[in-house]
C-alpha cells in the first residue's frame, strides 16, 4: 500500500530530529516541514489505498508521495551513513565531534540542499494534488471512460475515449505524460511512438497484448507501466530506450485466490537488458525464458541503478547465478524471488553481502533454511515469506532481532506445530500475518514481545483452536483479523460468553471474523 511507505518513513524521522547537532540551522525546520506534511498525507493515502484504481490522476499523485517518501528516507539514510558517528564522551569526545564536524561540513551542506529540494517537491505535490482534485470533480460521473494527459507544464486534460485516435494525430510536441489506464484499447496505438519527448506511458488495465518494434523511438520514455495487460514477452526494441528507469509489467491473478503459488505472471525479457543502465524499477521477468546458462540474470547485475527487482519462475540451478548479480545492486530496496512452481527450492545461500539498502523482501519457493545473510540486513521493514515450507527451524530466530521489521508475512512457510514469540523480540513488528499453516497447533507471545504489534492476522491455520497464548500482553493490537479459522477458536468470542475468550481480546478495538469466499472476502465485526 501507499500508506506503507510513508508510515515507516515517520518512524525514521525521531532519532534523525534527535541528532540536532548534526544538522546545519534551518535545516531542521524544513525537516518539520516535511515530517507534518507527510503525516496529513498518510490521514488522506488510508482513503486511497482503499479505494479502486479507476482514477488515473489520483494513482500518479500517490506515485509521487510514494516516490517523496523514498527520497526522504534517502536522506536520512545518507544523515546516518555519513553523520552518525559516535564520538565518545569527556573532553576526547568533545574534540572528536569538533573534528568531525568539521571534516563533514560540506556533506552536511549537501543534506541540506537535499532536504530543501525535498520540502520544495512536497509543496508542488500538495498544490499539485489539490489542482487534479479540483479537476477530476467536474467530470461527469456517468460519461464514458476518460483518458488523462499532462504536459510538460503539468497541466491535465480529460478526454473521452472515442477522441483519442484523432488527438494522436495532431501536433501535441509538448505531451511528457499519457495515461491510457483503464481504458478499452485492444492494440497499442501506433501514434503514440510519434510522440518523442513523451516521458511517461501508462497502458495499465487495457487488453493490449503486444507492444510494437516502434516502441524504440521514444528515445525520452522513462516509465513503461503496462502492469495488467495481456503483453508476455518485450521487443529487442526496447533495449534502444536509454534513458527508461521504470519498467513495470506484471499480472494478478485474484481469482484464483489469495492463497494460490501463481498468482502473479511477468514477462519474457530480451536478452542484454544490462544494456538500459538506467532501470531503477524491473518488475517482473521470467528467469525460466533464460536458455543461455544464466545470462539473463548476469546481466540483472549489470543494473546497478535498480531499487525495486521482481525475479519469477526462478529454477533451483540459478541460485548462484542471480546471487553474484544481487551483490552489485548497492541500492536495491526492493526484492521478490519467487519459484517456477511451489515445490521448487529457492537457493539464495550464496548471497555473501546482501544490498545494504534493502527494505522489502518477498520470498515465494521452498527454502531448506532461511538465507544466513537476513539477520545481517538491519534495514529491512518488511519480510514476506511464502511457501517456504521450512522444517525443525524456526523461522523466528533468524527475524526476531532485526531492527527495523515493521511487518512480517508467513504463509506456507512453516512446517510445525508451534511458534514462539520471545520475550524482547521483535520490537518494531507493527504488523503480522500468519496464514496456511497446516500443522501449526500453537502460538506463545511472551510478555514484552511485539509490543508495538498494531495488526494480527491470522488466517487458514485449521489445527490452531486457541488464540495465541500471551495475546493479552499485545497492548498495542488495534485490529485482530480470524480469517478462515476452526469453530472452535471463533465460537469462544463472545462476548457474553461465560468461561469464554472475549476477556483476552477485549482491549482490541477492532476484531473481524470472516473468510475467502468466491473471489473476495467476507465478514463482521462480532457484537
Amino acid at each position: 500500500m501507499a500508506e506503507i511507505a510513508v508510515f515507516h518513513l515517520l518512524a525514521n524521522f525521531a532519532p534523525f530530529l534527535q541528532e540536532e547537532v548534526n544538522l546545519l540551522t534551518g535545516v531542521r525546520d524544513e525537516i518539520e516541514y516535511i515530517r507534518g506534511e507527510f503525516e496529513r498525507m498518510t490521514a488522506f493515502l488510508r482513503i486511497a489505498d482503499a479505494m479502486d484504481e479507476t482514477d488515473p490522476g489520483l494513482e500518479v499523485w500517490v506515485k509521487q508521495v510514494r516516490e517523496a517518501a523514498y527520497d526522504a528516507a534517502d536522506a536520512l539514510d545518507m544523515h546516518m551513513l555519513r553523520l552518525g558517528h559516535h564520538h565518545g564522551n569527556g573532553v576526547r569526545g568533545f574534540l572528536r565531534k569538533v573534528s568531525c564536524y568539521i571534516k563533514t561540513i560540506k556533506a552536511r551542506q549537501q543534506i541540506a540542499s537535499e532536504v530543501k529540494r525535498i520540502k520544495y517537491r512536497l509543496i508542488n505535490t500538495s498544490e499539485g494534488r489539490q489542482r487534479y482534485s479540483d479537476i477530476y470533480r467536474r467530470q461527469d460521473q456517468g460519461s464514458r471512460p476518460t483518458v488523462a494527459w499532462y504536459d510538460s507544464r503539468g497541466d491535465a486534460l480529460l478526454l473521452e475515449e472515442a477522441e483519442l485516435v484523432a488527438l494522436l494525430g495532431d501536433d501535441l510536441r509538448l505531451l511528457t505524460l499519457l495515461d491510457l489506464e483503464g481504458t478499452q484499447l485492444e492494440t497499442f496505438p501506433i501514434e503514440v511512438v510519434k510522440l518523442c519527448h513523451l516521458r511517461h506511458l501508462s497502458l495499465r488495465k487495457t487488453n493490449v497484448k503486444t507492444i510494437p518494434k516502434s516502441i524504440g523511438n521514444l528515445q525520452n520514455l522513462e516509465t513503461l507501466d503496462l502492469k495488467g495487460t495481456h503483453v508476455t514477452e518485450m521487443p529487442d526494441e526496447i533495449l534502444k530506450l536509454p534513458r527508461l528507469r521504470h519498467l513495470l509489467l506484471y499480472c494478478y491473478y485474484a481469482k484464483l485466490g489469495w492463497t494460490t503459488f501463481r498468482y502473479q505472471t511477468g514477462f519474457k525479457a530480451p536478452m542484454g537488458i544490462g544494456s538500459l543502465s538506467s532501470l531503477q524499477k524491473l518488475c517482473s521477468i521470467e528467469a525460466n525464458h533464460d536458455n543461455n546458462n544464466g545470462m539473463l540474470l548476469r546481466d540483472v547485475g549489470k543494473l546497478t541503478q535498480l531499487i525495486r527487482v521482481h525475479i519469477l519462475k526462478l529454477r533451483r540451478g540459478d541460485g548462484k547465478v542471480l546471487c553474484a548479480s544481487l551483490e552489485k545492486l548497492k541500492n536495491l530496496r526492493s526484492l521478490l524471488v519467487s519459484a517456477i512452481q511451489e515445490h521448487e527450492i529457492i537457493d539464495l545461500d550464496s548471497l555473501s553481502s546482501p544490498p545494504q539498502c534493502l527494505r522489502t523482501l518477498y520470498l515465494a519457493g521452498h527454502l531448506q533454511r532461511l538465507p544466513r545473510w537476513i539477520p545481517t540486513s538491519f534495514n529491512l521493514v518488511r519480510v514476506c515469506l511464502w511457501y517456504s515450507k521450512l522444517r525443525d527451524v524456526d523461522p523466528l530466530r533468524s527475524l526476531q532481532d532485526l531492527p527495523n521489521l515493521a511487518s512480517l508475512e508467513i504463509l506456507h512457510a512453516y512446517v510445525g506445530e508451534e511458534l514462539c514469540f520471545k520475550a524482547g523480540a521483535f520490537q518494531n513488528l507493527e504488523a503480522l500475518v500468519l496464514a496456511e499453516l497446516k500443522e501449526l497447533i500453537w502460538v506463545r507471545v511472551e510478555a514484552s514481545s511485539m509490543h508495538h504489534l498494531k495488526k494480527l492476522s491470522l488466517m487458514d491455520c485449521k489445527l490452531m483452536e486457541d488464540l495465541p497464548s500471551g495475546i493479552e500482553h499485545l497492548t498495542s493490537l488495534e485490529r485482530l483479523n480470524l480469517s478462515d479459522m476452526p469453530y472452535s477458536l471463533i465460537s469462544r468470542l463472545g462476548r457474553n460468553l461465560q468461561g469464554g475468550d472475549y476477556w483476552k481480546v477485549s482491549h482490541i478495538p477492532h476484531v473481524w471474523i470472516g473468510g475467502w469466499k468466491d473471489g473476495h472476502w467476507e465478514g463482521s465485526f462480532p457484537s
